[in-house]
């Protein structure tokens, strides 16, 4: 069986993974508008990605792993990016950043016992959940970051982690084609 790599859902994910360094050096450079412009081209090819695959059928497995890999990536250099740019407000909110960040880890780990590792979701609320992550930081990158808009990210990050927890935990049949835990 040949591995397809060198498609154009893969392109537009490398390129969100290459992405990532540009985006620290401009918000250690304190560019709010370039990490801001940078933090909305990872945004849409997060987006593009998954559009092309299912559009061109190229999705793969290797695709979906990499797309994974490139939206956890793009979440720590969104966390990166925003110390540098707006340290104050990210101090004051480690707490709840370190959470969230936590709850990733935890669902990845909680798959290893499982035996469940393989299994990469894409559910409709991680989407929204890094959408909300997208417009949240851009948002804060060009304004200044709103305690309102970030409770509410938080929120859906949260509840779509619980919603990956649920699927794992609950045994029900899942498999990288689950959109939802009511779909189950």
């Amino acid at each position: 069986m040949k591995l397809t790599i060198l498609t154009i859902p893969n392109a537009l994910t490398f390129s969100r993974l290459l992405l990532i360094p540009a985006l620290l050096v401009f918000a250690a450079r304190k560019e709010h508008t370039l990490s801001a412009f940078f933090v909305a081209l990872m945004g849409l090819s997060d987006f593009l990605d998954g559009l092309a695959a299912r559009a061109l059928n190229q999705a793969t497995s290797f695709g979906a792993r990499l797309d994974s890999l490139a939206d956890y990536a793009c979440i720590l250099g969104f966390v990166g990016a925003a110390m540098l740019l707006i340290p104050e407000f990210m101090v004051k909110h480690i707490v709840y950043i370190a959470i969230s960040l936590f709850q990733i880890l935890a669902n990845n780990l909680i798959k290893i016992p499982l035996k469940k590792s393989h299994l990469l979701l894409h559910l409709y609320s991680q989407k929204a959940a890094m959408a909300f992550t997208v417009l949240f930081v851009i948002h804060s990158f060009l304004f200044w970051p709103s305690p309102f808009f970030f409770y509410a990210t938080f929120g859906i990050c949260m509840l779509s982690e619980a919603e990956e927890s649920l699927i794992l935990l609950t045994g029900k049949r899942a498999d990288e084609h689950t959109k939802s835990f009511f779909s189950l």
